[in-house]
């Protein structure tokens, strides 16, 4: 009886695994056709002119190009660009969409984030286009990094640690 009761046990646990085994691999996540719709539903948020929305896109799209590098995203470029030279905007919004811009690694986005790092007014979106159009130099030339590379902290004072501190 022990036996048999093991055997039906046994055979309720491995029916699932041989179902499960014979049915197709599950299909990838998104396809091109769902890219592009997610892309134009970007492009529409963005012009929604909502800072929430264009920063919450605009680190859609950096995770999105991680998740599929041999994608290009191109037709975000311009409305990030936008959202980026919109000096009304806020400097979290513009900031998220220099980012996005400077992984999504075109010409166009660099030349905005170069100019950015120039003209604007807002000195949080200056200091960190400069530091995005840092990075691409030493990406693209990384013997400049080698040669000297200026001490960018020397302005930065030590601050004494306490002296109960947890060594």
């Amino acid at each position: 009886m022990k036996t048999i009761h093991a055997l039906c046990v046994a055979l309720v646990i491995m029916i699932p695994a041989l179902v499960r085994a014979s049915d197709p691999p599950a299909a990838p996540r998104f396809t091109n056709a769902t890219i592009e719709q997610t892309e134009q539903s970007m492009v529409q948020g963005i012009a929604y002119n909502n800072p929430y929305m264009t920063a919450t896109i605009a680190f859609t799209v950096r995770d999105l190009k991680g998740l599929y590098p041999e994608h290009s995203f191109t037709p975000l470029i311009i409305p990030l660009m936008g959202a980026l030279k919109d000096e009304d905007a806020p400097a979290f919004a513009r900031t998220a969409a220099a980012i996005a811009l400077h992984e999504l690694r075109s010409a166009r986005g660099d030349y905005a984030i170069s100019q950015t790092a120039i003209f604007t007014s807002s000195e949080k979106v200056k200091n960190v286009c400069s530091w995005l159009r840092y990075y691409r130099l030493i990406e693209k030339h990384p013997e400049l990094a080698a040669v000297s590379s200026p001490d960018l902290f020397s302005h930065v004072v030590p601050v004494p640690l306490p002296e109960n501190t947890i060594e």
